[in-house]
C-alpha cells in the first residue's frame, strides 16, 4: 500500500456542504417567539454566556466540518427592530441578521448560508409562513399565518426583495441558499412564491 500525500481544506472552502440543521437563534415552532438557547440553556438571548455558547458552537461546526449556518429571519429581523410604518409596510433592520452570521463568518465555519423555509407545510393540506405582524401595543410580534392571505402575501413581497438586495449588498448573495418549501402540492401552483420562483 502507497502513502499519498493528502490535504483537507477548512470547512469552508471544501467542495462538500454538511448541513447540520441547528435553529440557535429561535425555535423550531413557528407559533413560539423564544430561542432555542434561551430555553434549553437559561441565557439570554445575545447576552455573554449566549455568545460564548455560539463560540462553543462554532468550534463544534470547525471541528465536524460542519459548515452550513441556518438562518431563522423572522426571528433575527425581529430582534434587529424590524417595524410596520405608519402605511403599514415593513421597515427592515438587519443588525442582528448581520451580527449572528457575521459572528460565524468571522470564525472561518461558514461556506454555506441557508434561509430556513419561508413556507411551512401542515399535514399536507396548507402551507403557513412566519411573519412579523403588529403586537396592537405599538410593537411588532412573530406570527405564523397562511400563506394566502393578505399580511402574508405583503410580507413576502416587501422580504424576499428586500433580503437578496440586503444579500449582494453584503456579498453573501453567492453563498445564500433560500429554502422557499421543502414540498410541493397542487395547491401551490398560484402561490405568490411559486410564481416569483
Amino acid at each position: 500500500m502507497k502513502k499519498a500525500p493528502g490535504y483537507f481544506p477548512d470547512a469552508k472552502d471544501a467542495e462538500f456542504s454538511f448541513s447540520f440543521w441547528s435553529n440557535l437563534a429561535a425555535t423550531w415552532d413557528l407559533e413560539d417567539d423564544k430561542d432555542g438557547i434561551s430555553v434549553l440553556y437559561g441565557y439570554e438571548k445575545y447576552s455573554e454566556d449566549w455568545w460564548a455558547l455560539m463560540e462553543n458552537i462554532a468550534q463544534l461546526m470547525k471541528d465536524n466540518r460542519s459548515n452550513d449556518l441556518l438562518i431563522n429571519i423572522p426571528a433575527l429581523l425581529k430582534d434587529g427592530g424590524t417595524y410596520l410604518d405608519e402605511n403599514g409596510d415593513y421597515v427592515f433592520n438587519w443588525s442582528k441578521f448581520d451580527e449572528y452570521i457575521e459572528f460565524f463568518v468571522d470564525r472561518g465555519v461558514v461556506k454555506r448560508l441557508e434561509g430556513y423555509a419561508i413556507l411551512m407545510c401542515v399535514y399536507g393540506q396548507t402551507y403557513r409562513v412566519a411573519i412579523l405582524d403588529d403586537d396592537g401595543n405599538g410593537g411588532i410580534k412573530k406570527v405564523t399565518v397562511d400563506y394566502d392571505i393578505e399580511q402574508a402575501q405583503k410580507w413576502l413581497q416587501q422580504l424576499i426583495p428586500a433580503l437578496c438586495d440586503h444579500l449582494e449588498e453584503k456579498g453573501w448573495d453567492e453563498i445564500w441558499m433560500q429554502i422557499f418549501f421543502s414540498r410541493f402540492f397542487p395547491f401551490m401552483k398560484n402561490s405568490l412564491v411559486f410564481t416569483m420562483i
